[in-house]
């Protein structure tokens, strides 16, 4: 399940970008956030290859 995260102003854009967690998988730090590009989280996501 994925967690819908709204920033408005470029201190929400630092604090997220900065924030990473350890992946044992990887074993590195990773950020646990993607970006998705899209003002409305709620428009599918469609390949167009």
């Amino acid at each position: 399940m994925y967690k819908t995260v709204i920033i408005d102003n470029m201190f929400g854009v630092s604090a997220l970008i900065t924030e990473q967690r350890y992946r044992k998988d990887l074993d590195r730090f990773r950020s646990l956030h993607m970006y998705r590009g899209m003002p409305n989280a709620d428009f599918r996501i469609i390949t167009s290859l």
